[in-house]
């Protein structure tokens, strides 16, 4: 009996969390592009069908990117959290933003404009920065009305 408590006390929990957390990631990107090649197929008449694929899409992203957050925040506790921080063209990193959620903008009749500057860089990491432009721009279209401008200078 008392090796069985031995046993379960050298579990990592906080690792075993994570695994699942990226298993569970994996998949929900598989079904993202699955829902993306629905959405493709379905016929622009049929707007009540591609108006709910635009909001499961919605809400498959967003939990993807909750995922991506709470795997972020289990490397920094472990101070591995690894920062690339390299030049980047912001412009491109908001396009590429606005543009991993053109089915949800196009769907609910969304105007994002983009003012930014075209050689306009600087020094971070891509990929933070990209989940919070992402969380920014999902609570914009979430909780604004029909026209979103995200400037840089």
């Amino acid at each position: 009996m008392s090796s069985s408590k031995q046993v379960a006390s050298t579990i990592d929990f906080s690792s075993v969390l994570a695994a699942a957390v990226h298993d569970m990631k994996n998949s929900l990107f598989l079904l993202i592009q699955s829902i993306e090649t629905l959405s493709d197929t379905l016929s622009p008449q049929d707007t009540k069908a591609r108006e709910q694929v635009a909001s499961v899409h919605y809400e498959a992203s967003r939990l993807n990117t909750n995922l991506v957050q709470i795997l972020s925040l289990y490397r920094a506790e472990l101070e591995s959290l690894p920062i690339t921080v390299d030049e980047s063209f912001i412009k491109d990193l908001v396009e590429d933003v606005v543009g991993s959620n053109a089915l949800y903008v196009s769907q609910k009749n969304i105007e994002i404009s983009v003012d930014i500057e075209e050689n306009l860089s600087w020094y971070l990491d891509n990929e933070l920065i990209y989940l919070l432009l992402n969380d920014v721009i999902i609570n914009a279209m979430r909780y604004g009305t029909s026209k979103i401008l995200v400037s840089a200078h």
